[in-house]
């Protein structure tokens, strides 16, 4: 569960930095 937490979080970082 932590994992998916992580993953989330650097997915919706790299989002971030492409828009």
């Amino acid at each position: 569960m932590l994992g998916l937490i992580i993953y989330y979080a650097c997915a919706s970082e790299t989002s971030w930095k492409l828009a």
